[in-house]
């Protein structure tokens, strides 16, 4: 996608991109489900073009911006559509399918998602040989831990459980197919969209 493009043709081609992402994922596969977030995240990124072209302090593209026929004739057919209010709210509800699409594809986000969660509990029960039965074949976050501040922002809580370092690190969701990882000895053993109930932070 050509950003320097009449304005115009980049709604024509967001438009145009939107449409082939389909609203109802439940039938879709993982291969179109692919080409459906690609779709939608080329629509945003001809949003945030046109949006680039409104100068500050403006509420719409002016008009010289549009110098083609065909951008013209688009800007013509209904002038609201190159509003920045209009644009913005577009933006953000085609960022959200993006989001969407990103959640329902898990692990396919990260090939290496599946094959660390498979792997969780033969790597927690050498992990935490010493722990009672119970508790060592106890998914963790639905262990009971109390987690202390560090001074590493990706890294921002820590404990020491059953002689090994637990270490929450935070993902840059949705570009990362989870919110919060959980390192056992450096080593990522699962994967969380949520801060689990059973674990405590600091001022909780």
């Amino acid at each position: 996608m050509n950003p320097t493009r009449d304005p115009g043709e980049l709604l024509a081609l967001a438009d145009a991109c939107a449409r082939r992402a389909p609203r109802e994922l439940d039938t879709l596969d993982p291969a179109r489900l692919v080409d459906a977030r690609d779709a939608l995240i080329e629509a945003v990124a001809a949003l945030d073009a046109i949006l680039a072209r409104i100068p500050d302090g403006q509420e719409a593209v002016p008009e010289h911006a549009f110098a083609s026929a065909t951008g013209r004739a688009i800007h013509d057919d209904d002038p609201a559509r190159f509003r920045r209010d209009y644009l913005s709210a577009r933006r953000a509800q085609l960022n959200s399918r993006v989001h969407a699409i990103r959640r329902r594809l898990g692990a396919l986000a990260d090939p290496a998602f599946h094959a660390r969660t498979a792997a969780l509990a033969d790597s927690l029960v050498h992990s935490m040989r010493d722990a009672p039965p119970d508790e060592a074949t106890t998914l963790p976050a639905r262990r009971t831990v109390r987690f202390r501040a560090t001074d590493d922002a990706r890294h921002p809580y820590a404990a020491e459980v059953d002689g090994a370092r637990w270490t929450v690190r935070v993902n840059e969701f949705p570009e990362e197919p989870s919110v919060y990882s959980l390192l056992v000895d450096d080593v990522v053993v699962e994967e969380l969209m949520a801060w689990p109930e059973a674990w405590e932070r600091p001022g909780e």
